[in-house]
């Protein structure tokens, strides 16, 4: 193992922690130096180097400004580009190629009244607003991306705390059409999984 990589919220200050193979301890490394409500964390290579970069989504009930950082694969981070979204109140930030460009984009889930917003990455780790999905006005907790209909474009199961959860269908352009899920009054939380049949 080259090195294990763990992010963790302490008193509204996100850290991350680095463990090199070899080295039986951690060293922790403060994202930020700002206390603001994180929700969440998505890890990926945003800017092509190799490296995991990571996503630290913030928001949840009060309108914050997701951030990204950089790793230069020691364990460092600094912080990359300003988001092209204006402070929101987000709860998970999840990565996909949503139009099979080869570059990981950002899927932000925001609480009402914010848009849904698709962030689309150039391959450098620069992102602009390429869409949205689903209502403005859902009450949204989360956001799981994956391919549902075998188009090979990823699509997006919603969490809405309250309310019904919903499918959002990629076209592959960035336009969604959005089905309600039967039986789920209210939901804080979505996975997606592949299942594979084997005889």
């Amino acid at each position: 193992m080259r090195g294990a990589k763990i992010v963790f919220r302490a008193r509204c200050v996100v850290f991350a922690l680095v463990c090199f193979a070899g080295v039986p301890e951690f060293e922790v490394f403060p994202l930020e130096t700002v206390s603001e409500t994180s929700s969440n964390v998505s890890i990926g290579d945003l800017n092509g180097d190799g490296f995991p970069d990571i996503v630290l989504v913030k928001g949840r009930h009060w309108q914050l400004t997701t951030r990204i950082f950089f790793s230069d694969g020691k364990g460092h981070f600094t912080p990359g580009p300003q988001l092209p979204s204006n402070a929101v109140k987000s709860y998970s930030g999840s990565l996909a190629d949503m139009t099979k460009s080869g570059h990981l984009d950002i899927v932000l889930s925001n609480d009402s009244p914010d848009p849904k917003l698709i962030l689309v990455n150039d391959g450098t780790g620069h992102f602009k607003v390429g869409g949205t999905y689903g209502d403005p006005k859902w009450p949204t907790r989360n956001a799981a991306v994956g391919v549902l209909n075998g188009d090979g474009y990823p699509d997006i199961a919603v969490a809405n705390r309250g309310a019904t959860s919903y499918v959002c269908y990629n076209d592959g352009k960035l336009h969604f059409k959005c089905n309600p899920l039967r039986d789920t009054p209210s939901a804080a939380s979505i996975l997606m999984r592949t299942w594979t049949a084997t005889a």
